[in-house]
């Protein structure tokens, strides 16, 4: 039974969310869609909260996956290794079949011909 994008979203945030924990990474929160329709990604700062929205109905999962990666990136910027978080959630992403999809969007009618 194919999964929706959503539910497919948060299982690859949380699995993600674990891994970075368990590396004494920080997780962002992720949200979507963006607030304003202009962009595929924003980031929201406040004292000690990071916000990442993403745009996930229409895009590629692959483009939707590079945005995730990169939002851990940004939470982790302090830290000085960017190139680490990114291959290890390259790496679980992987190992863990997440870049696969087995959803299709919905968004459009199917087209009929009439006989």
């Amino acid at each position: 039974m194919a999964e929706s994008v959503s539910i497919q979203f948060s299982i690859t945030v949380r699995t993600l969310g674990r891994i970075a924990n368990q590396l004494g990474y920080v997780t962002p929160q992720f949200r979507c869609p963006p607030p304003s329709a202009q962009f595929q990604r924003s980031v929201r700062r406040n004292k000690d909260d990071l916000s990442i929205s993403i745009v996930i109905r229409g895009r590629p999962w692959l483009a939707v996956l590079a945005d995730i990666v990169e939002g851990f990136v940004i939470a982790n910027a302090k830290s000085g290794q960017d190139s680490e978080i990114r291959n290890i959630l390259w790496d679980t992403i992987g190992c863990n079949d997440l870049q696969k999809t087995d959803f299709s969007f919905q968004d459009t009618p199917a087209i009929s011909s009439a006989a």
